[in-house]
């Protein structure tokens, strides 16, 4: 083998080497940024989602307790405590007056009686 040849493959071999070298620092540095995105993003989601969950948690509990003071509610508490008689009249009145209370509050989901309740009897007076 000639001194050029052998100069050559040590020229080579040096190329490689640095360039593989520097193939994986680019690599590593590139795995710690998106780590640290990551992280970062995932932090911002969950600091997101426990804000919003506290707002929202507000927003109901401010709702629920709107509709604990309403005027019907009270007259529901109080009727419960006189613990009515079970005439189907009075029943009749009360999911009335429980479904247009509902519907006219912000909270759509705690809606108190729906009209395809398995509560309410079967019969057809008691569907929309």
């Amino acid at each position: 083998m000639s001194l050029r040849q052998k100069l050559l493959l040590l020229f080579s071999f040096t190329v490689a080497a640095a360039v593989t070298a520097v193939g994986w620092t680019v690599l590593v540095r590139i795995r710690q940024v998106f780590e640290q995105r990551d992280q970062e993003e995932t932090a911002l989601f969950v600091s997101q989602f426990q804000r919003e969950f506290q707002h929202r948690s507000t927003d109901v509990a401010a709702a629920v307790d709107r509709i604990a003071a309403g005027e019907r509610v009270r007259g529901y508490r109080a009727a419960s405590v006189r613990r009515l008689s079970p005439s189907a009249t009075r029943n009749a009145a009360t999911v009335a007056s429980a479904r247009t209370c509902a519907s006219g509050s912000p909270v759509r989901a705690m809606a108190s009686v729906s009209s395809r309740s398995s509560a309410a009897p079967s019969s057809g007076r008691w569907r929309r």
